[in-house]
């Protein structure tokens, strides 16, 4: 598995994170399909208004749009971006029509929403859980034992701004398929994707993202 990293600023995006500057000035934050009221890890039953994602004068249009607006799990990818993902296996979700707006024109863009967490998946007697204090170096393996210990785990940690949590191996039940993309939510969201999706991604000279190695070993049964 390989690390896809969407939070960079690179020449791709003239040095410019997060991308987005506004939703436009129109934009109703308080309305039922404000991207404020997007349940996380849910199917989402009102669309969202996500025709207007403005950027950054000084950025340019990537493939996959940095934004910090839309909290919920999810990726904004372009059209040539999500021609890739159709070929293969994602991590429950629901594919939303967006727009990015670049200066005076909109362009097309998908929101790629997470309908379902995957930490309940987890067997955690058979993964391993590695904890590094803040401002330490060296990681120590941490024994988790359910899903409600490590959201326990999770929130003390960024609340108290004490360290980070990784996982050294993720076991996954039976029951899950072999994802190509999904990401998990540890003291910070991670997103992965299998070597074939990386390679794929690579070929077609994509941007926006980085592919990093992962030090998350993954068992789908």
């Amino acid at each position: 598995m390989k690390i896809l990293n969407t939070e960079i600023a690179n020449a791709e995006n003239n040095e410019v994170y997060p991308q987005v500057i506004d939703m436009g000035l129109d934009y109703d934050w308080d309305a039922p399909d404000s991207v404020t009221h997007m349940i996380p890890y849910s199917r989402l039953h009102t669309p969202p208004r996500l025709e207007s994602f403005h950027l950054d004068p000084a950025t340019r249009a990537t493939d996959v749009i940095s934004q910090s607006y839309a909290h919920a799990a999810g990726l904004l990818v372009s059209e040539p971006f999500w021609w890739v993902l159709r070929a293969f296996t994602i991590q429950p979700h629901q594919i939303l029509t967006a727009g990015v707006v670049s200066g005076t024109t909109r362009l097309p863009y998908r929101w790629i929403h997470i309908a379902e967490a995957l930490e309940p998946r987890i067997e955690y007697s058979q993964s391993e859980f590695e904890y590094r204090a803040s401002g330490g170096n060296d990681w120590v393996p941490s024994q988790l034992s359910s899903e409600d210990e490590l959201r326990a785990l999770t929130r003390r940690l960024v609340n108290e701004g004490a360290g980070a949590l990784a996982a050294r191996r993720i076991t996954f039940d039976p029951a899950t398929p072999r994802y190509d993309l999904f990401c998990l939510q540890l003291t910070s969201r991670v997103w992965f994707v299998s070597e074939e999706l990386a390679a794929r991604l690579h070929s077609r000279g994509l941007t926006g993202f980085e592919l990093l190695p992962s030090r998350t070993d993954f068992v789908f049964r």
